[in-house]
């Protein structure tokens, strides 16, 4: 299967080599000229692009706190409602709703994974 990002780098690559041999046949003062007017685009893409990863940053951080939270607060309540006697609805508390809400806060494989796609059962005909 192939990686939709990296082959998009890899056409990026190519077009910016196949871009960068038509600019070597100019002569050096349109070339200057085209890269001062270059210069701005490229300023603008890479702000974009620190924005873009510091938005990505900051819900990272946001997941791991939610997800220490959430754990956090399931593990005391499994804890609270341990010690009313309720052991099964505190086991229920502790094992499985941790396990699960830490797998989604903390590694966030249920958000970038791809869902495989379906394929169509046959239809029988009668």
């Amino acid at each position: 299967m192939t990686d939709p990002v990296n082959d998009q780098a890899d056409l990026q690559s190519r077009t910016a080599l196949d871009i960068a041999k038509q600019w070597s046949e100019l002569p050096p003062e349109h070339l200057r000229i085209a890269l001062r007017a270059l210069e701005p685009q490229l300023a603008r893409e890479h702000e974009y692009r620190m924005h873009q990863l510091r938005i990505q940053e900051r819900r990272a951080l946001a997941g791991l706190v939610a997800g220490f939270a959430l754990s956090s607060a399931l593990l005391a309540l499994a804890v609270v409602v341990g010690l009313q006697g309720q052991v099964m609805l505190s086991a229920v508390f502790a094992g499985p709703s941790i396990v699960a809400m830490s797998h989604y806060f903390l590694t966030h494989q249920n958000r970038t994974r791809p869902t495989p796609p379906t394929q169509a059962l046959p239809q029988e005909t009668p």
